[in-house]
Formats: C-alpha cells, structure tokens, sequence
C-alpha cells in the first residue's frame, strides 16, 4: 500500500468541463524531485459524492509518513456546474469574492479531523489565489495555516522542517489564522519544470497547463497578483528554453500531449521571447496548440505577434480588454486608445479568422463609467462578434485584506466612497454609479447576450471541452446557450469515473 510524505487536493468547479490547474502540480514537482513521495488528487469535489469511497481512500493514502494535506483552493466554487445550464448566471460563476471551498465548510472540517484522527502531526494548510482575504470559511474549517503567494520554495522549506520535527517559524497571524507568506524572489523559476507523474492519472490526448513566465509587466489598478510591473524580459521570471522543451516533449512521448493551457499572467510580454518558443519548437519538430492571456496594446505596439501567435499555435486567447472607454482605461492602468484597441482587433480577425477564438473579459464600474458610457461600449461588443466571439462582464469588487489591488487600497484617489463601512459593495464610484446599479448592467447584458444567441466557445472553454473528447470545429458552431449541458455532464461523470478508477488503482485500494 502506498503511502505520501504530502497530500494535495486540487478541483476546478463551477464548470461544464474539467482540466488540470497548474499549481499542485508545479508544487508536487519541487517536493518530487527532493525525494519526496506526493499524491495530488483532483476532481475533489466529486469524491464527496461517496463519502464511504472517499473516507476509504484517506484512510489509506494519510499516514504518520504524512507531513502535510494542502488545499490549492484557486479554482474553489459551490457552484456546482454539469447540467441544465439555463443562464449566463449559471455559465459563468459571478461570485466576485469566491468560495473557499467547493463543498460545505461542515464538509471539510469533518475532512480535517479524520486525517487529524489518523495523523495528528500532520498539518493542514489552505493555498492558492483565494487564500486572502481570511474568511469564517477558513479559520472555522480546521485547517492549520493559509499559504500566501508563489509557493515553490516555500513547500520544499515545509517538508524539511516538518520532516525534521521542527516547528514552522515566520508566521503572520490575520483574523486568528496563521498565514505564511512565499518570498517570490528567491525561486530559481527560469530552471524549473513541471514534470507530471504516473500517479497523476494523465489520459492519453489530455489539454495540460503549461508556464513559460511568470509575473506581469503591467500594474492594473484592480489586480493584486503577485509579481506584477516586473521589468521586460527578466529572464529570471522566463523559464529557459531547453527546459520548456524537455516539458514539452516529455508530456508528447508519455502521453501524447499536444495541447495546452498556457497560464502565464501576460504570454506576448515580448516578440522576443515568442520568437524564441517558436524557433525551439520548429527545431525540435514539435508541434503544439494553445490557448493563452494576452495583452492587446502590447499586440497594438507589435502587430507582427498577430501572425506568429498562429504560427506557434495559438487557437484561443483571453483578453482583458476592462473598457472600451478611453478615462476609465487611462485611470485603471490599460494602455492602448480606444480606437486602437477596435483596429488591432480587427487585423487581429483578418489573420485569424475563425481559427482562433477571442475572449474578451470586461468591468462593470469602473471609474469614470456610468450606465451610458458602459452601455455604449458594450453595444459595440455585442455588434461585433467577429471580432470578439465571447465576453465576461463582470461587476467591479473591491476588498479589504492584506493582499489589497490598488483600487482597493486607496479607493478614495479614484473616486469611490462606502455608504457602508463594513459592505464591500456599498461603493459609489466618482460619476455616481453604484455596485448595485454596476451589477444591474451586468446583468442585463450578459443575460441579452446569453438569450440573443451572442455567445459563443472561447477561452478556456475551448480547450476544457475537447478535454471531454469535443472537437473544436463542432464547438465554433453552436452558441453557448445551445451547448448539448446534459452530454457534458455525462461526459464529465464519465471522465471523473475513469479518474477515481485509475487513483484507486495506484494506490492499491
């Protein structure tokens, strides 16, 4: 039977299709190849579908070789998504704060002290990008301690002290729970790889993540990612070639492996650093296809992205266009003139045509905007669906933790003031707009665009769902809304079957 000195368990919910995020992953390499015996174990929401089953499986992979259980809670939601998807509500997880987990808080406690009852040293831990802020979700579930930021060194720092018996130093206390922060700066990213293992279940023909950089040159007001406004080109943020290639192949030699999600915060930083993939690509005759973030005025400054982005690959892309209202985006950090923005998007469509779908994400609220100049722009997105094939409009959110967005730092520089204290939704913005009024027009949009038959396949979803067998084409032709929700179910059940099999077996149950 075997046993784990580290336990991850990892889902991405809230949606119709399944896939793969990078972080337990990239985590369970650095421990992986210090010698460390680590289990990811994904799909976890579904496995609480049969407790017995599940209870059974921890019972045999904790033990008192195990020194930690950490939760990569990222892509948490209760919103359970398979079936009877009847509204963009439903489509689209709205939720601006997140849940911490994707079953009941009572769930993971129970969770938390069978593996306490089994191993009472081991620690338990919460990480990923919703670690902040600290919620009664989090300091009530049982869990030990958050992990905060880039966690690479920090989860290596972790075994060898628990494995030493040691006690864990450095500490932060935040709402009555101990938080531990990664230090971002002492990671040797540009030599790391991300090597998946036999016990990760990879199927044959599986759409991977895949991170060539990491970090941001850019600091958009509203965004609190770690390592954002680093310099151009820092090769200590880009992962060298060779290494990107050995990942590359070994992923297409074991399993197959042609397509990815590339989840660097801003692929195109550089034409530099695109002409570099392709040419190591090409000379090792390798082949892939992609989708990726990328920053439309960096392609407005260097159109010829525009060809080699196909070139490499590329058949989606997300875009965080914000507004198409030239104070609002001057005020928040996005670069590029309205009118350029529109005529890049364009030449973007006389290259790419159908071949690579455009997802355009959007902010409801943002300063200088009010229900006229939103319903403006968004009429011309709505017009323009061979330009932009799908879109997100989402209502501003402005928090209040440690990990602060400038916006929500200083909200009153740009003009937002709280009817309420202690309600981060209270705002009005410095045109009179309100979160609810904000909200309002979210909705309405998005509810049009879903009922006009406005919306179709891109971004994620158009690699998430070919993780469900679909081919590309067949998805291009079909507006969301009259997407086959039932099938997806089926599929995905199906897949997670498969999954559960394929674990149970490795671990000898």
């Amino acid at each position: 039977m075997k046993k784990f000195h580290a336990v991850f368990f990892t889902d991405l919910t809230s949606k119709t299709w399944h896939m793969k995020s990078l972080g337990p992953y990239r985590l369970a390499s650095e421990l992986r190849s210090r010698g460390y015996d680590v289990l990811v174990v994904d799909y976890f929401s579904k496995f609480f579908l049969n407790t017995k089953d599940f209870y059974h499986l921890i019972k045999k992979i904790i033990s008192e070789k195990t020194l930690f259980v950490g939760y990569s809670g990222t892509f948490f939601s209760k919103q359970q998504i398979l079936e009877n998807v009847k509204s963009h509500h439903q489509w689209v997880n709205d939720d601006e704060a997140g849940d911490k987990w994707p079953v009941s808080t009572q769930k993971i406690k129970a969770l938390n002290s069978l593996i306490k009852k089994i191993n009472h040293n081991c620690q338990i831990f919460y990480g990923g990008a919703k670690s902040h802020p600290i919620t009664e979700d989090l300091t009530s579930s049982g869990i030990d301690f958050v992990m905060s930021g880039y966690a690479d060194k920090l989860i290596v720092d972790l075994a060898e002290t628990l494995s030493q018996k040691k006690a864990i130093g450095n500490f932060q206390s935040e709402c009555g729970m101990k938080v531990l922060y990664g230090d971002n700066n002492v990671f040797d990213f540009k030599n790391s790889s991300t090597y998946f293992h036999h016990s990760d279940c990879i199927v044959q023909d599986e759409i991977l993540p895949l991170e060539t950089s990491r970090g941001c040159l850019f600091k958009c007001k509203f965004c609190n990612y770690p390592l954002i406004g680093r310099k151009k080109n820092d090769k200590e943020y880009i992962k060298k070639n060779n290494v990107l290639i050995n990942e590359i192949r070994e992923n297409f030699e074991k399993y197959s492996v042609k397509k990815y999600t590339i989840v660097d915060d801003t692929f195109n930083e550089s034409t530099e650093k695109l002409n570099a993939i392709y040419e190591s690509l090409k000379a090792n005759d390798l082949q892939i296809e992609f989708s990726c973030y990328i920053r439309l005025d960096l392609v407005a400054r260097n159109p010829e992205q525009i060809v080699l982005l196909k070139k490499m690959g590329c058949t989606s892309v997300f875009l965080g266009i914000e507004t198409l209202n030239e104070r609002a985006a001057k005020a928040i950090g996005k670069g590029a003139m309205v009118e350029l923005v529109k005529d890049t998007l364009k030449k973007m469509n006389n290259e790419w045509g159908e071949d690579v779908r455009v997802f355009g994400s959007f902010i409801s609220g943002l300063p200088f905007e009010n229900k006229d100049t939103i319903n403006e722009w968004m009429k011309w997105v709505y017009d323009h669906k061979n330009l932009i094939h799908s879109y997100k409009l989402q209502t501003l959110g402005l928090g209040k933790s440690k990990n602060l967005s400038e916006l929500s730092a200083r909200p009153e520089k740009y003009g937002y003031v709280f009817v309420d204290a202690n309600d981060n939704k209270s705002w009005i913005n410095n045109l009179g707009m309100s979160h609810k009024e904000a909200e309002l027009l979210r909705d309405y949009w998005m509810e049009k665009s879903w009922n006009d038959d406005r919306l179709y396949i891109a971004g994620w979803e158009a690699l998430g769902l070919q993780n469900l067998g679909y081919d590309l084409d067949f998805l291009k032709k079909v507006p969301v809304n009259k997407l086959p929700f039932d099938e997806f179910a089926d599929r995905y059940m199906w897949s997670f079957e498969k999954y559960k099999k394929f674990l149970f077996d490795y671990c000898e149950l």
